[in-house]
């Protein structure tokens, strides 16, 4: 059933007319009919004034049966996550501004520790800590052979 059939099958119930619902709403009657038909889809405003003309919650256009449904409930980890004081501002503004300090290898290895950290507290299990051991979790790029310094091999006899 499209939304233009159920809006019809409301009207009619209602035992109203498309002129009955124009003088309620002030919408054209050749736009209820256009509506009705399901040559356009009315905006979110336009549905809220049929609701009111029809004297039903806009969430009937969309149920087939009379029952209110249940609404789905979400709820967030941490509902607010932005600063609350004047300290926590001044604390944000200052790691923001060391964060853009910073370059892209210290930026993964930052990024990396976090997600380590993440991933223990989500498994809320400490005895599973482990300590890192150079090289453990953490990816990064290796050092090119330019930089490494390593002695010489001295020659034998010279």
């Amino acid at each position: 059933m499209t939304f233009g059939d159920r809006f019809r099958a409301i009207r009619q119930k209602k035992h109203l007319s498309q002129g009955d619902i124009e003088k309620r709403c002030g919408l054209l009657r050749c736009y209820l009919s256009r509506v009705e038909n399901g040559h356009i889809a009315p905006k979110l405003a336009t549905l809220d004034k049929l609701a009111s003309a029809l004297e039903i919650p806009t969430y009937q256009f969309f149920c087939e049966d009379e029952e209110t449904p249940v609404p789905l409930i979400i709820t967030l980890p941490n509902p607010d996550p932005y600063p609350r004081t004047i300290k926590e501002v001044r604390w944000f503004r200052s790691l923001r501004k060391a964060l853009s300090k910073i370059n892209q290898r210290d930026r993964r290895l930052l990024l990396d520790l976090t997600n380590r950290m993440v991933s223990l507290k989500n498994k809320r299990d400490s005895r599973r800590l482990r300590i890192l051991k150079r090289g453990d979790v953490l990816h990064l790029p290796k050092a090119s052979p330019a930089r490494v310094s390593r002695p010489e091999a001295k020659a034998v006899g010279q």
